[in-house]
């Protein structure tokens, strides 16, 4: 599930590093590999499409340091 979901965000217009975490050493080899993981177009679209919701809750930028809000 991991892989899938770092391979999907460096295929992200936008995205030019992830941080992932790992509890050993096993874990960063499998975060690794999704470098090398490929998905085909028409999942690229859905897990896109799945992720549509929540971005539009966060709004344009949901880096709450960037915003003008005083609210955190």
């Amino acid at each position: 599930m991991a892989q899938v979901v770092l391979s999907w965000l460096l295929s992200q217009p936008g995205i030019v590093s992830i941080i992932v975490g790992a509890r050993n050493p096993q874990q960063i080899n499998v975060n690794v590999k999704a470098a090398e993981l490929k998905l085909p177009p028409e999942i690229l679209e859905q897990l896109t499409l799945a992720s549509e919701d929540l971005k539009g809750k966060l709004g344009s930028n949901p880096d709450m340091w960037s915003s003008d809000s005083r609210i955190r």
